[in-house]
């Protein structure tokens, strides 16, 4: 069997060529920076502690990647955004219904990042 190399195959490996340039750390690094506006921007304020109190942590591990998105106001062992977004009980007993406002605040950055990649390998 012969195997020859054709100009489509250049074609292919400019294509392998220009994934291997491509930055996935920056990416996620300015969506990280993008999705912290986005829940400070969309987080109800009362104090203002849970707005102020996001950050991002990018973790490679061994080339996989996360993007994980943190508050830092606790009270009482309680992550405040944890509990404004599902819900909680109330000091005298009654229920507090939750307020999804980190899921539409992030779903934008998340497209962000599919649509980039996307862009990547299928260009």
């Amino acid at each position: 069997m012969k195997i020859s190399v054709s100009k489509s195959s250049n074609n292919v490996y400019n294509h392998l060529n220009s994934l291997a340039n491509f930055n996935i750390e920056q990416l996620l690094n300015k969506c990280g920076k993008d999705g912290v506006r986005a829940l400070k921007e969309a987080t109800p304020v009362d104090t203002g502690k849970t707005s102020d109190g996001w950050y991002y942590r990018l973790v490679n591990d061994n080339k996989k990647y996360s993007l994980i998105f943190c508050n830092t106001n606790v009270n009482e062992g309680a992550n405040i955004a944890f509990i404004i977004q599902n819900g909680h009980v109330a000091t005298n007993g009654t229920w507090t219904e939750g307020s999804d406002y980190i899921n539409p605040a992030l779903a934008p950055i998340y497209s962000y990042i599919k649509n980039k990649c996307s862009e990547a390998v299928f260009k």
